[in-house]
């Protein structure tokens, strides 16, 4: 068996942002963020709840750093930052990985106090982009639900690839109601709008 531990991304920056591996120093604006993003988070995790504690969010950053620490991460997770501010703009990450393949699954919410301004589509794009770089991926995926329309759009202009309608695959956790999930694919940098990045 191969113990060899992979290469893991340290650092992007684009024109406008800043991705790196989430940290407990992130826990505070990472927990005002959550906070103020949680009516929108709540249909999407079970995770989100109203009442979460800043000791809730150290807890997940504590487990996502022990997941880094693994030979293969089975989830890598990181801060995504505004360049000319340094203002934390949310959370992006890789799970389901297969590191044979290898493929990532992509997934990611910003604070809903900075959506509408195209940070998540750089984002996906940047992380997507590295991902294909540093780690030779051959795929990145996406699941959304049927009725995600921010999410579609975002997926458009990335131009992942819609593969296919997912039957009964979501659960709401608002309207404690089952819905379709639709799957995207990117499987090429090349397919990605340009990007101009720098990796680490």
């Amino acid at each position: 068996m191969n113990t060899k531990r992979v290469k893991l991304i340290s650092n992007i920056e684009t024109p406008r942002l800043i991705l790196r591996p989430i940290a407990l120093s992130d826990a505070e604006v990472y927990f005002e963020a959550e906070k103020a993003s949680m009516k929108e988070l709540l249909p999407y995790w079970s995770w989100a709840k109203f009442g979460r504690s800043i000791n809730d969010i150290k807890k997940f950053i504590r487990n996502a750093l022990e997941d880094h620490e693994k030979v293969r991460p089975a989830q890598l997770f990181f801060s995504v930052f505004s360049k000319k501010y340094n203002k934390f703009l949310g959370i992006i990450w890789f799970f389901e990985i297969n590191w044979y393949v290898p493929y990532f699954e992509i997934d990611g919410w910003l604070d809903t106090r900075e959506t509408g301004k195209g940070y998540m589509t750089e984002a996906i794009n940047a992380l997507s982009r590295a991902c294909f770089l540093v780690n030779d991926a051959k795929r990145i995926q996406a699941k959304i639900f049927v009725n995600h329309n921010i999410s579609k759009s975002i997926l458009a202009r990335l131009k992942f690839k819609q593969e296919g309608e997912m039957e009964n695959y979501f659960y709401n956790f608002s309207t404690r109601k089952i819905t379709n999930g639709l799957l995207y694919s990117c499987c090429s940098v090349e397919n990605l709008p340009p990007l101009e990045i720098k990796v680490e």
